[in-house]
Order: structure tokens, then C-alpha cells, then sequence
């Protein structure tokens, strides 16, 4: 198998043989920038220079390019590193020629034989990405041509996954225009038998008898590595709604919670608080609002750093409203189905603008109703004498909203 080692100097062989050496490393060997780059330019090198001889031949044979397709599998136990692989693609995929895509293999088979059954037409060939190991990555490609599988290893050095998983996508990106341009690949032939085994923890051998073991040298401990996203989205910014004819807008806030149980579905909650109302007529008139809702939400990437989201669920909103003849009247309850589209624009660090609109659509027709009738004690509705109803504001059941905030991914 092809190995990538970050740890030490890397010779990379170019068509003219002329050799290149990275004896930073050896320098400098607790760098963690160092550390890092190592690693990516180890990594994409080989593949750059491969690229290279291939241009230099000549251009490639015509083929169908729009409708080719490399597909890079995800399975839901894959780990984070390859979660994040599947992210660089859903990011940059789509402008990448042929296009890469994310997939899903059929649980019920082995990882060779559904990369075999997502060979279908228009597919140049499928990858995966084996992180099961700490110190060694293993990326595997199925040329849909041929059908047998590669591997290429790729080295990691704690503290420096990130670059690795950047290496991986640079590794990917090279090796599809070079199945593009039906060229061979410089990656080495995998054991179909040791695609789906396990890795082999070796065991420490036993002490000998009558021994004393010896000193440990005291070494400083390593960088923790990066903490792997949890899916989680909190947003909060501003929140406007339409309410009745007397009070065409109002204005407030609203917060937002949700996980991401997949790369593009998300299930959460939020709260919206309107500010209150006000009319001249009855003196003193104010009406505010409160709501809960529970969303499930789709997340369909539009560009490289723009998404749009689509989410909808139930509400429960809490309308509160006063005046002097009346007081305080007592809460009411109106059960809604909500809806929202909005578009995220990806600021960095998992930070991100959100402007959006939608519609809620009331079960219950509740008004702000007054009358000539005193209030009873308590500020209850009181009961209107027959022609003393009024109507202060006969809210849509139908209501358009929109929103505009920030959000954030941890």
C-alpha cells in the first residue's frame, strides 16, 4: 500500500526522477503547525505531480462530462472524520468536475460490495473513508471501470487530524479528474479480504518473572485532538408578524434549538416573543404574544457557503391583552401549524446569517373582543349583554412572518 508519513522526510519522485526532501519536520518536530502542513503537503503532492503528468500527455478524450459522477459513501458509524470528508463534499462537490456527491452504502453489506452496487451508470467510481485507526487512515477507491479496489494510507499525527481531512478531500479531487480523464491511478491494490476487518489492537508482552520493569521516561502529554461537532444549532436574532387589520405588524424576538440527526436533517425547538400591540380605541388597548414550537427541518445546500432550510412543526402561541375598562383578561391558548424557508449564509466557525419567511395558520379563531359589561373579579371575560359585543381587533387566522439572525454550530 502507498504510505503518506508525516513524521519524517518525504521523497516524491517526479517524472524526471529529480528528488524533493521535508526535513522541517525534523527541525522542528513538536511544531503543531508544522505538523500540519507536513501532512497536507505529503499527502497532496504525490497526487499534484501525477495530475501534472497527466496534462503534460495531452488532452483526454472526449466524454460525457455533464453526466459523470463520483460518489463518496458515508455510513452513520464511520466516525468524525469521515463526517467531516462527507462535509467538504456537500460544500465543494457540486463545482468540482465531474461532480462528487455523498452517499449512503446499504448497512446490510459489506463496504466493497455496496460500493460495487453504486457503480451504475455515469459513475467513474466510489469512495470511502476507513478512520478506524488513530495513527493510520486508510482511503479506498472502486473505479467503476475495473472494479478493483485501491487504498491509499494516510499517516496521522495527533493534533493534526484536521490537515489529514484535508489531505483526504485534496486525495479524492485529484484522484476523480484522474478517473475523468480515464487515466491510472497512483494508488496501490487493497485486499478485498481486509477491506471490512477490524483493527488489530496489539497486546504488550508479558513481563518476564523475577524483573523489576524498568522506568518510564516522563514525557509532556500530547495536544488534545479537536473536538468532533455535536450537531448542535442555537440561533437568536429578530422575529416580525402580521396579526389583524387594526395592527397590521408587529415586532419582537425569537431563539431557536435543533440537532442535526443527519448531514441534512435537523429536529428542534424555539420561542418567539412579540412586543405588545397598542390602539387608541379602547383607551389603553395592548395585546402581546408568546409562542413555543417544535420543527423538523431540511437543510438543501445551494452553493458553498449557502443553504437553504426549510422547516415547519406545531406552535402553541399565548395571546395576552389589556385595556382600562377591561384590565387584564385572562391568557388565551391558540394552537398553530408553522412555516419557514430560510437561507443561511455560512460566515465561518460555524457562524452564520439567517434570513427568512413564513406563515402560521391558527386552529382557533380567537379575537379581542370588549363590552359594555363590567368585569368581574379577577379580570375574567365578563358575559356580553345581547348587542354590547365589540370587536377590537379581528385577528388572520392566515398570518405571514419573517426573521433575521444569527446562528450558530457547535
Amino acid at each position: 500500500m502507498a504510505r503518506i508519513d508525516s513524521l519524517a522526510a518525504v521523497p516524491v519522485a517526479t517524472s524526471t526522477h529529480a528528488l524533493f526532501r521535508i526535513d522541517r519536520v525534523a527541525r522542528h518536530p513538536r511544531d503543531p503547525f508544522v505538523l500540519r502542513m507536513s501532512v497536507l503537503v505529503a499527502t497532496i503532492l504525490p497526487g499534484a505531480l501525477s495530475v501534472l503528468r497527466v496534462l503534460s500527455v495531452g488532452p483526454a478524450p472526449a466524454t460525457s462530462a455533464g453526466n459523470e459522477q463520483i460518489v463518496v459513501q458515508l455510513a452513520e458509524d464511520d466516525g468524525a472524520a469521515a463526517h467531516e470528508l462527507a462535509t467538504f463534499v456537500e460544500r465543494y462537490g457540486d463545482n468540482a468536475a465531474p461532480r462528487i456527491r455523498v452517499g449512503t452504502p446499504d448497512p446490510s453489506r459489506s463496504r466493497l460490495d455496496a460500493a460495487q452496487g453504486a457503480c451504475k451508470p455515469g459513475t467513474l467510481g466510489v469512495f470511502w473513508l476507513d478512520a478506524q485507526r488513530p495513527e493510520e487512515w486508510r482511503l479506498y477507491v472502486l473505479p467503476c471501470a475495473t472494479m478493483r479496489p485501491l487504498v491509499r494510507e494516510i499517516l496521522v499525527t495527533a493534533g493534526a487530524e484536521q490537515a489529514s481531512i484535508e489531505a483526504s478531500w485534496q486525495i479524492t479531487r485529484s484522484t476523480a479528474t484522474a478517473l475523468a480523464g480515464r487515466h491510472a491511478l497512483d494508488m496501490a491494490e487493497a485486499n478485498p479480504a481486509a477491506i471490512d476487518e477490524p483493527p488489530v489492537t496489539e497486546e504488550p508482552p508479558p513481563e518476564a518473572p523475577g524483573f523489576a520493569p524498568q522506568p518510564t521516561e516522563l514525557r509532556p502529554p500530547a495536544p488534545a485532538r479537536p473536538r468532533a461537532r455535536v450537531g448542535l444549532h442555537v440561533g437568536l436574532g429578530y422575529a416580525g408578524e402580521a396579526l389583524a387589520r387594526a395592527i397590521p405588524w408587529r415586532s419582537g424576538v425569537y431563539g431557536t434549538i435543533a440537532w442535526a440527526v443527519r448531514p441534512r436533517l435537523r429536529i428542534g425547538a424555539g420561542y418567539q416573543f412579540l412586543a405588545p400591540g397598542r390602539l387608541d380605541e379602547p383607551p389603553g388597548f395592548r395585546a402581546w404574544h408568546h409562542s413555543v414550537a417544535l420543527t423538523v427541518a431540511g437543510a438543501l445546500p445551494l452553493a458553498r457557503r449557502l443553504a437553504l432550510e426549510l422547516r415547519g412543526g406545531p406552535e402553541l402561541e399565548l395571546a395576552l391583552w389589556r385595556s382600562d375598562d377591561r384590565g387584564r383578561v385572562r391568557p388565551r391558548p391558540i394552537p398553530r401549524v408553522g412555516a419557514d424557508a430560510a437561507l443561511r449564509v455560512e460566515l465561518g466557525r460555524g457562524v452564520g446569517l439567517e434570513l427568512g419567511i413564513g406563515l402560521t395558520v391558527a386552529i382557533l379563531d380567537v379575537d379581542f373582543v370588549t363590552c359594555v359589561a363590567a368585569p368581574t373579579e379577577g379580570g375574567s371575560d365578563p358575559v356580553c349583554a345581547e348587542g354590547t359585543r365589540r370587536v377590537v381587533a379581528d385577528t388572520w387566522r392566515v398570518r405571514p412572518r419573517t426573521r433575521a439572525g444569527l446562528s450558530v454550530q457547535f
